[in-house]
């Protein structure tokens, strides 16, 4: 091949990679802004790091072109992934929660506490292992010495009042998550009977709940302690509004609180620690200044002008 054959060729090639990029810097981008948004997230990996996030956040308020859609899209993906896990992380909680809640007759907790105050708790702690006992050992030999014996006179006296009422009556436990146990696995599945210094433990430093009339189950139970349902899955419908309502408050954010709200979106959707907190937090504040009729008539406008 000729010299000059080789010269036109790489000018061809030069031209035709040209006429490519042009094609796609200023045709393409400009007509299918979205499509060409949506390919080049595929060969992008999402951020971790809340400055990273930020710098996202940037592009999607400083641009009005296919960039903005890109970091628009961007933001979507992480924040509906983060939602997924948050589900999941609310859903392994609530199942650890379920694993350390029990009850207990109050008959038998009554009975349990007249024997351990009428020994003034010096019954003979038996068992030379942990694993023997529902609450570790070293724990409960502890603990028994910081039990205030007139307030358990009280709390034994009150419950008499109940049973005498309510002989169903049943007391619901959920271990507080500092106190260790003396077993492994779920405590629903210890079946041996609890000792009276345990249950006067558990009495007096538990803070159980009564069951007036025996017909709680545990996550009637769990209600009463946490103020919260068992965890669902939010559907696809309930994840884009609550995105679309931070894109509006991103559009359209309060002047005093805007960098403090941009920052808690970028931890929100990173991978520190408080994230999840820091992103349900923001959700809520979302909500409570923007109530959902308003938000609709918001959304529907915007919608009209695009």
């Amino acid at each position: 091949m000729k010299e000059y054959q080789i010269v036109i060729i790489t000018a061809i090639i030069s031209f035709i990679i040209y006429l490519i990029l042009w094609v796609i810097k200023d045709i393409i981008t400009y007509t299918h802004p979205s499509k060409l948004s949506k390919i080049i997230i595929r060969f992008i990996n999402d951020p971790r790091d809340p400055v990273e996030i930020r710098l996202i956040i940037n592009q999607f308020l400083r641009y009005d072109d296919w960039k903005r859609i890109t970091a628009k899209d961007r933001l979507e993906r992480m924040f509906k992934n983060k939602m997924k896990n948050i589900e999941k992380e609310k859903a392994e909680r609530w199942k650890q929660i379920k694993a350390v809640t029990f009850c207990i007759s109050l008959k038998d907790m009554i009975y349990a506490l007249k024997r351990a105050l009428s020994n003034s708790f010096k019954e003979e702690i038996k068992g030379s292992d942990d694993k023997e006992f529902l609450i570790s050992k070293t724990y409960l030999e502890d603990a028994l010495k910081k039990i205030n014996k007139k307030e358990l006179e009280k709390e034994l006296k009150s419950y008499s009042t109940i049973y005498n009422n309510h002989e169903k009556a049943r007391l619901w436990i959920l271990k507080d998550e500092k106190i260790p146990l003396g077993i492994k696995g779920n405590i629903s599945d210890y079946k041996q009977e609890l000792t009276s210094q345990e249950l006067a433990v558990i009495t007096s430093l538990w803070e159980p709940k009564i069951d007036f009339e025996a017909t709680w189950n545990k996550e009637q139970a769990l209600k009463r302690f946490l103020n919260e349902y068992p965890p669902r899955s939010w559907t696809d419908e309930e994840l884009n509004e609550m995105f679309d309502k931070i894109i509006l408050f991103l559009d359209y954010p309060h002047e005093k609180t805007k960098n403090k709200m941009f920052s808690q979106l970028a931890i929100g959707l990173s991978n520190y620690k408080t994230s999840s907190d820091e992103l349900l937090e923001l959700l809520n504040e979302i909500n409570r200044k923007l109530d959902k009729k308003e938000f609709n008539k918001i959304r529907a406008r915007l919608n009209n002008m695009m």
